[in-house]
């Protein structure tokens, strides 16, 4: 995951707020923190709630992994 977990946490508020707003429980969180990486599927969830925050928050899906150069 390229985005630093500690910064997107503080954006949300912390773990448990982060859980709120997915409507999942903070132990799934700590889970992908644990792992290094955040569900696919959650991520677009992410991006939207990021843009609700006050300040909105600015997120794309690069900012979650890096997409190689195929060749």
């Amino acid at each position: 995951m390229d985005i630093d977990f500690k910064t997107l946490l503080r954006a949300f508020g912390g773990m448990t707020s982060l859980a709120k707003i997915l409507n999942i429980k903070a132990p799934s969180i700590c889970g992908w923190r644990y792992r290094g990486h955040i569900p696919s599927n959650r991520i677009p969830q992410i991006i939207e709630a990021a843009k609700r925050l006050d300040p909105p928050v600015h997120l794309e899906p690069n900012d979650f992994f890096q997409l190689e150069d195929v060749k």
